[in-house]
């Protein structure tokens, strides 16, 4: 798989999973184990719901770009996003104890291989 088909399927992924949550954002927070009447979560869905749709945004702006700098760059950013969301959901559930969502280890599974493949590109010649 080359660098830009790799961004371009990163950057899918974010935009899809981002336009899930900021335009149904209740939705997404059922998804995810939240409670749909708590008007706080739903918002907060809503809010991560526009950096994940920006961050699939800026690697669809890039994907084709000519400059291996700037691709670089992005990736460094999919590395940082999926790696330490695994990281951070992984604390939740394991340290703070929260209740893990039905799919919680198919979305880990799912970030986990998105930072390792953006780290592996980030890290490729060329």
């Amino acid at each position: 798989m080359s660098r830009n088909t790799f961004i371009l399927i990163v950057s899918v992924y974010s935009l899809a999973l981002g336009l899930f949550m900021l335009f149904v954002p209740a939705s997404a927070a059922a998804y995810f184990g939240g409670d749909t009447a708590n008007t706080y979560q739903v918002a907060l869905f809503r809010f991560i719901g526009v950096l994940d749709a920006g961050l699939g945004i800026i690697g669809l702006l890039l994907w084709r770009h000519a400059n291996q700098e700037a691709m670089r760059v992005a990736l460094l950013g999919f590395t940082w996003t999926g790696l330490a969301s695994l990281a951070a959901g992984m604390y939740n559930a394991y340290v703070v104890q929260i209740p893990l969502q039905s799919t919680a280890y198919v979305d880990w599974a799912i970030w986990g291989g998105l930072g390792l493949g953006s780290l592996y590109f980030w890290n490729k010649k060329g």
